[in-house]
């Protein structure tokens, strides 16, 4: 019986100073892994450099008749820090023709996506413009395109509403802003 005892007691005693150690050592400092037995810091990207943030935007147009669709498209960069390479996706609800002919800065992301390199974009800057000409099968009576950024250098966006589009072209001729 009185081991019992000194067993709740060790046992209280561990959950007490494991208590304490966690409350005086901050939950992820210190790795699982350890290196002769010595436990071995966890660096974080945030401790050693600053985040970079930045706010890229998207705005263009986009026409549909007769089977084509043509975009124009810009990206912007509204800062605060610059962006090393910044690529935008434009996700059709039909399919291009796979023969589609596009700009030298684009390719196929699938079936129904496109990649644009927008490049450099520096703070407060625009990026240099294109345009797409897309032609579809048949001849669909609209077509929905989204427009996201897909990569911005790795900067965080704080600010997705210009940079994520949907946009709906109705086959009318009329150019459709986003």
């Amino acid at each position: 019986m009185q081991v019992m005892q000194v067993v709740r007691v060790v046992r209280r005693s561990l959950v007490v100073a494991s208590v304490a150690v966690a409350a005086v050592i901050p939950a992820g400092s210190v790795s699982a892994g350890a290196v002769d037995g010595a436990p071995t810091p966890l660096v974080e990207a945030a401790d050693t450099e600053a985040a970079l943030e930045a706010d890229t935007a998207h705005h263009g147009h986009a026409v549909l008749w007769d089977g084509l669709l043509d975009i124009w498209l810009e990206s912007e960069n509204h800062g605060p820090d610059a962006v090393s390479d910044a690529t935008v996706e434009l996700t059709f609800s039909a399919p291009p023709q796979p023969d589609a002919s596009l700009p030298d800065d684009c390719l196929r992301g699938g079936h129904r996506t496109i990649l644009c390199r927008a490049g450099e974009l520096r703070a407060a800057s625009t990026g240099q413009g294109r345009a797409l000409r897309l032609r579809f099968a048949g001849k669909p009576a609209e077509v929905v395109i989204v427009v996201a950024t897909a990569w911005n250098g790795g900067a965080a966006d704080r600010n997705h509403p210009n940079d994520r589009h949907t946009v709906l072209v109705p086959a009318t001729g009329d150019a459709y802003a986003f």
